[in-house]
């Protein structure tokens, strides 16, 4: 099974599924303000040295390092675009037309037409 993995994959399953551990640390680098320690066991890895490591050995940088990269990344489009709370103004509701309570709708044979 391991061989056909590899020859599916191009890479073993223990480098795929370091790959797959490290992109979810990742995800949580940037996402969260979790201790790299926690992230680190959140992410399947024995120790913090270890997932250091294979981390760098990966990324070509500390996991601290690539926090701080994204960070900074995150501060720069956070001014320059608008909140995700705010509703750009083509998104905006359309006012219905209040009725009265009560009234019935006439159908649209019945209503007068100005022109």
């Amino acid at each position: 099974m391991t061989r056909h993995f590899t020859h599916h994959l191009s890479e073993s399953v223990g480098r795929y599924i370091n790959r797959v551990r490290i992109g979810h640390a990742c995800r949580m680098l940037t996402d969260t303000h979790a201790p790299v320690s926690v992230i680190a066991t959140r992410s399947g890895f024995p120790n913090v040295a270890n997932f250091n490591r294979q981390f760098k050995a990966l990324k070509d940088i500390t996991p601290l390092e690539y926090r701080a990269q994204f960070a900074n990344a995150r501060q720069d489009d956070e001014a320059m675009s608008p909140r995700l709370t705010e509703r750009s103004a083509s998104l905006q509701p359309i006012k219905k037309r209040q009725r009265r309570a009560g009234a019935a709708v006439k159908p649209a044979s019945e209503r007068e037409n100005p022109a």
